[in-house]
């Protein structure tokens, strides 16, 4: 290998590096979960995505923030919120809004929250411990 493409993987590993540091540092803004494998950058406005981010689908790819330049790097992050997986699907699903829900997913949602309230209910009746 050359020693121009280890300089390349030295420099792509160092942005992946800096990129990791910093949702650990920072955490979810959400819950306050810290733990790398759980943590997404939420970008706040998708349409002023870097180019280079973003797939034909729109989704963002994790590899390819890699491509940026250090000073692209640190204002896409600025462009972002770091949350956790789980918040992060909230928050998508807050600024999608309850109106983009088809009917079929409130139909599940509702045979869903039916199914919890089966659940609890049976535990209290068998003297499981609920709540907090």
């Amino acid at each position: 290998m050359s020693a121009q493409s280890e300089a390349v993987k030295r420099t792509f590993h160092t942005k992946l590096t800096l990129i990791r540091r910093y949702k650990v540092a920072v955490g979810c803004m959400r819950c306050g979960e810290r733990r790398l494998p759980a943590l997404d950058l939420h970008h706040r406005y998708p349409d002023e995505k870097h180019k280079h981010l973003t797939r034909p689908s729109g989704v963002t790819g994790g590899d390819r923030w890699k491509r940026l330049s250090y000073l692209q790097l640190v204002d896409e992050l600025g462009k972002c919120d770091v949350v956790c997986a789980n918040c992060h699907r909230v928050q998508r699903y807050e600024d999608e809004g309850w109106a983009k829900i088809t009917p079929i997913a409130r139909e599940r949602d509702s045979r869903s929250r039916m199914r919890l309230e089966a659940i609890v209910l049976e535990a209290e009746r068998t003297g499981l411990p609920v709540g907090s």
